[in-house]
């Protein structure tokens, strides 16, 4: 994640990373973050209901925010904000949604397109 942040950031005043898992995620949620970076916040996380985040934009590269996380946990989102503060960064959250990450998930989605 490290990686595509910075390599996008070289070419652009502002990068964001999607997870694919998250049908939550709605257009205007989108436009929000793009939006907070453009008027120039550090950073923007959206958070889902496991603790982890699906979306995560930044201004400029922050490697730390990603060195030695324990992905796929419960504190991923927790760690992300300790981190952000420890870097001084100002940040944005969209609402909570939520990810597929277990089959109760993708029943909760087919729940919702009904």
């Amino acid at each position: 994640m490290n990686r595509a942040l910075a390599t996008a950031l070289h070419d652009s005043d502002y990068a964001v990373l999607i997870g694919g898992d998250c049908p939550s995620l709605e257009v205007g949620a989108l436009r929000f973050a793009l939006q907070a970076l453009a008027d120039e916040k550090d950073a923007v996380l959206g958070p889902v209901e496991d603790g982890g985040y699906v979306l995560i934009g930044l201004r400029r590269p922050c490697a730390a925010l990603f060195k030695g996380l324990a992905w796929s946990s419960k504190d991923v989102l927790a760690a992300t904000r300790r981190r952000l503060r420890r870097a001084g960064l100002w940040w944005v959250e969209l609402p909570l949604g939520w990810d597929i990450d277990r089959p109760a998930d993708v029943r909760r989605l087919k729940r919702s397109h009904k």
